[in-house]
């Protein structure tokens, strides 16, 4: 067991299997050392697991573990690119996608807890920089859509 599952395994988090793509796009592209991961919803056999606008049906502690599951597949797709979530070097950026009701403004608070996990599984290393985006719609109805960009080690 790797290092960073045995973290996982201690923090009582698990990988989630991800996929099917249409073969359109690909989970991740990895350039040189950085890693692009396509952006990640929590689904349930396709179907996004927490659906609505946040600040409407759908609320922020909600939205929050809704972050926290995108971003467990993020580092899923990371993992069957790199072999092993310990060729990690660096988490570069995460950015959120936060489906908003009309005049909610609190999409950076849905993203902390993704951040903090991050932060739990890689030390200092899961520290990044980050964008929080609250946009009208995204794709299944989903409330929130999670991209990750990495380094991997040389």
């Amino acid at each position: 067991m790797s290092m960073i599952e045995q973290r996982l395994d201690e923090l009582g988090l698990e990988l989630p299997a991800i996929g099917p793509y249409d073969g359109a796009f690909l989970p991740g592209v990895i350039v040189g050392e950085v890693v692009y991961l396509s952006a990640q919803a929590w689904n349930d056999n396709g179907k996004a697991v927490v659906q609505g606008p946040v600040g409407d049906t759908v609320g922020i502690e909600t939205a929050g573990e809704a972050a926290r599951r995108c971003t467990l597949n993020a580092l899923s797709a990371a993992k069957m690119l790199l072999g092993s979530l310990d060729e990690v070097e660096q988490i570069i950026r995460l950015t959120g996608y936060v489906q908003s009701a009309p005049g909610f403004d609190k999409q950076s608070t849905v993203l902390n807890d993704a951040s903090r996990m991050l932060v739990e599984i890689f030390g200092d290393k899961g520290r990044h920089t980050r964008t929080s985006v609250g946009v009208a719609g995204l794709t299944g109805n989903a409330s929130v859509l999670i991209e990750l960009t990495l380094q991997k080690k040389r």
